[in-house]
């Protein structure tokens, strides 16, 4: 089980960075499969490497809570 607040904190960058934490330790394979598993793939394909503002500006409010739990 776990919590997730309404308004989770997200960074300004990418979807990979955000998943990844700005931590080398995830690979790329790994931070794919977050994005996967949170149904965020589809969105991820159509803009890779594009950046969100901070907070998550360019996302809707649902596709922030599934980066928050990616």
């Amino acid at each position: 089980m776990a919590w997730i607040g309404q308004r989770s904190h997200l960074f300004a960058g990418t979807l990979a960075g955000n998943v990844a934490l700005g931590r080398d330790g995830p690979g790329r394979a790994a931070v794919a499969d977050a994005l996967r598993m949170a149904a965020l793939d589809d969105l991820a394909g159509a803009r890779p490497g594009a950046s969100i503002g901070e907070g998550g500006a360019g996302l809707s409010g649902g596709e922030g809570l599934r980066l928050a739990l990616a």
